[in-house]
């Protein structure tokens, strides 16, 4: 009788007791996860910003060094060199007059690179389909029609932030400042199924 009424609402209570701690609990879960998703975004955006900064610098101080070279073998080589050392794709001097590349790549990338740089006068980091980024700076010579360029395939940017995101499971994508998307991620599929 009343014993058992008694026993029912203290489980009943209880119950709710528990339900309403674990919906309070999953509530903190997702506002923890939210702020850790967050946090780790920032970190690699502020590391990757860095980054790009930093080569852009580079670049200006290579281009700086390519007049005072003699001839364009000495121009492939130095540029081969330091394409290495800063882990560029492609690092090129472009004659834009000329359309020529100190670099043996496709007539289809060379214009590709020519187009994206159309009406760009000073130092720039553009995205081009979202599959590279084009780190570019004039050279000051006696035309003023070469610039530098150092090229970061989508694989490449991916390598520099995936070992840091998420221990390395990250999905990465690089968005600019409007939302527009630069450096799509490696696992496209993936990416193209989140809501």
């Amino acid at each position: 009788g009343p014993v058992l009424m008694v026993l029912f609402i203290l489980l009943a209570a209880a119950l709710i007791v528990m339900v309403w701690n674990m919906a309070n609990l999953n509530d903190a879960l997702k506002i923890s996860t939210m702020q850790y998703a967050s946090d780790v975004s920032y970190q690699l955006t502020e590391d990757l910003a860095s980054r790009i900064q930093s080569n852009k610098m580079e670049l200006e101080l290579i281009a700086d060094s390519l007049p005072r070279l003699n001839g364009a073998q000495a121009e492939a080589e130095f540029l081969e060199r330091k394409r290495k050392i800063l882990d560029f794709d492609e690092l090129l001097a472009i004659d834009l007059q000329t359309r020529t590349s100190s670099a043996q790549i496709s007539e289809e990338l060379l214009d590709k690179i020519i187009a994206a740089l159309e009406g760009m006068e000073e130092s720039a980091v553009i995205s081009a389909e979202g599959q590279y980024l084009l780190f570019f700076t004039p050279v000051s010579d006696a035309q003023n029609s070469k610039v530098l360029v150092g090229i970061r395939n989508q694989q490449n940017i991916q390598n520099l932030i995936q070992p840091l995101s998420f221990n390395g499971r990250g999905l990465n994508c690089i968005v600019d400042s409007q939302g527009q998307v630069v450096i799509i991620p490696a696992d496209v599929q993936s990416f193209m199924q989140l809501d």
